[in-house]
């Protein structure tokens, strides 16, 4: 398997609490919901207790919910009494009066999100169907992030949401996070590898490059295509 394209190359989201959490430091002896172990949402809590010095399941339990709604779902209930979220969850979380206690854009951490992956093989043998794949990608990622309004009513259609301000909020958070070219991060994979180690000594000796082809993404960059396509 191949990354040939990432549109998200960032640790994003917030850690929510409730509302009688007032700082990170209020969460020691407390509970803290993640989706699922191995999910960015663990990985997002692991760096925000590392940054206050919290140590996990010693001063802070790390709850697996199974998704990121049910995160917020276990707050509302007192089951949890912080989580990650992101939007469309961030709207639905202060509605219920949970606050923001980090914002987890802040530590500007590379990490590889959102891919696009093919075999070797099929690359290698459908090769054209990939690099017409690749172009209508980026022009769908191009009308996302220049044509709001058009966006707010896709995003209404598959998220099967009508509230307005929790389609605002999470256009808003993503347009101003995806790539114009969207180029994998080394860096954000080599991240992941890292943290793997810990667990898995075999991923020190991996280089993060044998996860990626950057062939087609550079042979369109290299024709032009990139730049007549952002060129308004």
């Amino acid at each position: 398997m191949r990354i040939i394209a990432s549109v998200q190359d960032r640790l994003s989201g917030s850690i929510y609490a409730r509302p009688e959490i007032k700082t990170p430091e209020d969460l020691k002896g407390k509970k803290i919901g993640i989706s699922r172990f191995g999910a960015v949402s663990e990985t997002a809590v692991a760096m925000f207790l590392a940054r206050f010095g919290l140590k996990r399941n010693t001063d802070v339990a790390i709850i697996q919910l199974g998704g990121l709604p049910e995160i917020i779902t276990a707050m509302e209930r007192g089951g949890v009494d912080a989580g990650f979220a992101n939007p469309p969850q961030t709207s639905r979380a202060r509605r219920l009066g949970m606050k923001e206690l980090f914002d987890l854009n802040a530590l500007g951490v590379e990490l590889q999100q959102t891919c696009v992956t093919v075999t070797t093989r099929y690359l290698r043998e459908r090769r054209p169907v990939v690099k017409v794949f690749l172009q209508a990608y980026a022009e769908g990622l191009h009308r996302f992030m220049t044509d709001r309004d058009y966006s707010v009513q896709v995003l209404k259609k598959y998220l099967r949401v009508d509230d307005k301000e929790i389609l605002d909020d999470a256009y808003t958070f993503y347009a101003q996070r995806l790539q114009k070219i969207p180029t994998p991060t080394i860096k954000g994979i080599k991240f992941i590898l890292d943290e793997m180690a810990e667990r898995n000594p075999r991923a020190k000796n991996v280089a993060p490059e044998s996860f990626v082809d950057l062939s087609v993404l550079q042979e369109l960059e290299q024709s032009g295509f990139f730049k007549q396509l952002w060129k308004n």
